[in-house]
Parts: C-alpha cells; sequence; structure tokens
C-alpha cells in the first residue's frame, strides 16, 4: 500500500469540490504565447507600475477562464505567466497555459490540436489563426465586435438560419447591425467574459498610456486605443471616481507592517478606517524602529480620499500620500506636573 506525503490532500485528485491541475505533467494543454506592448510617455523608459500592470494580468486570466466556461461550460485553468519586459515603451511577454479537466472541446478542436489559439481567435486576439471565426470572408472575433458597435446599445439579438447571429444597435436616431459567429455572440453577451475584459483594459485610463497592442507570434498586433477603451466598459465595469487631496490629523489606531493598509480614525473618533501608507519614507523609518507608536498617536498627513461609484454600489479609499508630521501627545501626569 502506497502512503501519499501528502495527508491533507484527496487521493482523488480534487480539493474542495475542485480538480487539481498540475500545469508541469500535465499530458493535456494548450499553450499560446502572447506580447502585450503599452505605449504612452508614462512607459517609454520601460517602466510601468505594478499597481496598473497587476490587476490587468489577474483581470485577463479571469477573461480566458470565464470564456471558456461560456463557450463549453468546462472547467477548464488558465495560467498566465509573464517571461519578460523589454524596453521601449512596455512590453511584456506571456505564456499562457491552459489545463484541461475534461475532453478538448468539439468547437476548438483544430488542426494542430491547439484549442488555446482558437479560443484566442473567438476573443479577437488572433485575427488569422487556426479555426478563424468567418462571416461574409471577414474574421470577426469580439474584440473586433465591440469596436464595431462602439459603444452603442443593443435592442435586439436574433438567430440566423445560418446559425450567426444578428446584433441589432442604435444610437439616437441610427441604427446598425452586425452578423456575428454564435461562439462570438456567447462571449458578448456574457458580463463575466465582458466585466474581465474591460478590466484588462484599465491600464488606458491611467494618464501617460495612450494604447495595449496584443500579438500573437507573427500575426498583426490587435490594438486597443485609450478612446476605443471606453467602448470596452460595461455597465457593471463603469467606475465613477472623485478624488479629493487634502491635509489631515489622523489618530493611529492600528499600523500595519505587511501589507500597507494602516488602520486610523479621523480627529473626531468616528468609526475607524483602514488607509494605504504610500509613504515610502515614513515606513522605512518604521520598519527600522526610528519610529514606535502609542496609544493616542496622531499623524498629519497629505492625503488622497478617493470615492468610487460601481454600479449601485459606493466605495471609499483613503491613501496616505505624505506623512507631515507625527503627533505624540502630552501625558496627562505631566499636564498637572508643577515641579
Amino acid at each position: 500500500m502506497t502512503e501519499s506525503n501528502d495527508h491533507n490532500e484527496p487521493q482523488n485528485g480534487k480539493r474542495n469540490g475542485r480538480k487539481r491541475y498540475d500545469f508541469e505533467k500535465a499530458e493535456h494543454m494548450s499553450r499560446a504565447q502572447m506580447n502585450i506592448r503599452f505605449t504612452g510617455y508614462a512607459v517609454e523608459n520601460g517602466e510601468m507600475s505594478v499597481n496598473e500592470l497587476a490587476p490587468s494580468l489577474l483581470a485577463f486570466g479571469k477573461m480566458l477562464e470565464a470564456a471558456t466556461h461560456v463557450i463549453d461550460g468546462k472547467e477548464t485553468s488558465i495560467q498566465v505567466n509573464i517571461k519578460a519586459a523589454e524596453k521601449g515603451s512596455f512590453i511584456v511577454s506571456l505564456d499562457i497555459v491552459q489545463g484541461i479537466f475534461e475532453q478538448v472541446w468539439d468547437f476548438f478542436k483544430s488542426p494542430d490540436g491547439n484549442s488555446l489559439n482558437n479560443l484566442l481567435t473567438a476573443l479577437g486576439f488572433c485575427i488569422h489563426g487556426p479555426g478563424a471565426l468567418v462571416v461574409s470572408g471577414i474574421g470577426y472575433g469580439l474584440i473586433e465586435v465591440i469596436k464595431k458597435i462602439r459603444g452603442r446599445k443593443i435592442i435586439s439579438s436574433r438567430t440566423l438560419e445560418d446559425g450567426n447571429v444578428k446584433l441589432s444597435f442604435k444610437e439616437g436616431d441610427k441604427e446598425g447591425e452586425i452578423i456575428v459567429p454564435p461562439k462570438v455572440a456567447q462571449l458578448f453577451s456574457d458580463p463575466q467574459v465582458r466585466n474581465s475584459l474591460a478590466k484588462s483594459l484599465r491600464p488606458l485610463q491611467a494618464p501617460g498610456i495612450e494604447s495595449m497592442d496584443f500579438q500573437m507570434g507573427d500575426e498583426k498586433p490587435v490594438k486597443i486605443t485609450k478612446m476605443e477603451s471606453e467602448w470596452f466598459e460595461t455597465e457593471d465595469s463603469k467606475e465613477i471616481k472623485e478624488e479629493n487631496e487634502a491635509t489631515a490629523l489622523l489618530k493611529v489606531v492600528g499600523p500595519n507592517f505587511e501589507d500597507g493598509k494602516w488602520l486610523f480614525s479621523e480627529e473626531d473618533g468616528g468609526k475607524p478606517f483602514s488607509a494605504e501608507m504610500r509613504d515610502e519614507k515614513f515606513h522605512k523609518r518604521v520598519d527600522e524602529g526610528e519610529i514606535s507608536f502609542r496609544a493616542g498617536d496622531m499623524l498629519r498627513c497629505k492625503i488622497l480620499k478617493q470615492q468610487i461609484a460601481k454600479g449601485s454600489k459606493l466605495k471609499n479609499n483613503w491613501i496616505i500620500l505624505e506623512v507631515l508630521d507625527h503627533i505624540v501627545p502630552i501625558e496627562q501626569s505631566n499636564l498637572f506636573d508643577n515641579s
């Protein structure tokens, strides 16, 4: 009898009801390489903020997983690895690995056996890939469909005799229509796919980033500009952000030395709230033990307060840009010390 080294791992290879997938040992996997180029003055030196890049790549992976579920309903994991970054604008090379828990989907079977390329074709990242989706001699993927509709309201969707789908849209008094393959129509109407796609393009909302180019091998790059990125937003993904910069006196409730989120309350003793500490110099002084805290300590800070409305939800973010002063309250015993 062979004993497992991992006593917590069920022998059927499942955890919490989901199958584990070892990308290194997998016999059945699909791979694709893609370059994403960010252009604009903010990335000309070959550097890019991790605050912009990381959420974009995470959303990209979620979009691929959601798209596979929409197309076939089977459970699939997508692993997106950063291979390298090159200078001159900002280029990220991705190695995308798709693990298949069930049989390879009939729809995505292709002569070269790479179902992931066909998925990327349906999404519009690979225009002339294997198994390209064609209507009247024109290849249509999700990205191209969104660009053609340009954020206009869909007023009807009708399946035609040949299986393709006619999407009718309207803007003011003007109406239009586009015929798309059925799988692309499914992707277009799925909230999770659309929201994740919109989030992956969120760096285009930052100042100084003007476009994102997606390139598969020797394919012509698929470019999405800052202006076009607005068309990819859905009602669920749209964010309305209000920002106010000010100086405030905050009472320290609990410093956090790990994830940078500190707990404060305002001077009037209101409900505690968390704030992101972005003053690296102050953070370093705390880490090195140069500054210590006692009950009642206060910080006079330059803060950025954000209000983010998404759908019907409202979220407040506090960001400490700079600590101007560390105020230690006078101990009560000293107030009455006449010596």
